[in-house]
């Protein structure tokens, strides 16, 4: 049987990106079967340690499944605490009934912020920095980090 991986708040995991490097991130929350994420905005291409990570900006927070932790797909390396004043960021996401509206959550509650003419741009002035709404599975969450990665030119 294998063995089971215990996770906390605050851990601090590395996941392979392929092509040699490694991205880096921390558990914020965990909702069963879910757990809330923060990825650090590092050069991907250099090993980082704790220290480093502790004053690293994040680039990316998003919910996911456990299973990049749990499965040992992601190594943890260590915990750096997570402050008590800790808030989710706003998220955006597509109305299920109606894709050309985009909704904005912000904390438990939701806003139409523009109605699109079938356009897949996600208009930036409307939703500024709120993060996609949604639970990403393991491999999604290494695409959208190698994406943010690249669009802020560490990659």
């Amino acid at each position: 049987m294998p063995k089971r991986i215990k996770y906390n708040i605050g851990d601090v995991f590395a996941m392979d990106l392929g092509n040699n490097i490694k991205g880096y991130g921390r558990i914020l929350k965990i909702h069963e079967p879910t757990i809330f994420i923060e990825l650090y905005k590092i050069d991907p291409k250099s090993e980082q340690t704790l220290a480093t990570l502790a004053d690293t900006e994040s680039i990316l927070s998003i919910w996911c499944s456990k299973n990049g932790i749990t499965k040992g797909t992601w190594s943890i390396i260590g915990n750096i605490p997570v402050n008590d004043e800790f808030k989710l960021p706003d998220f955006w996401k597509m109305d299920a009934f109606n894709p050309n509206r985009i909704i904005l959550v912000k904390g438990e509650h939701a806003f139409e912020v523009t109605e699109r003419e079938n356009s897949y741009e996600v208009p930036k002035e409307k939703i500024k920095d709120a993060q996609p709404y949604g639970i990403f599975g393991e491999e999604a969450v290494i695409i959208r980090y190698k994406f943010e990665t690249k669009k802020q030119g560490l990659v």
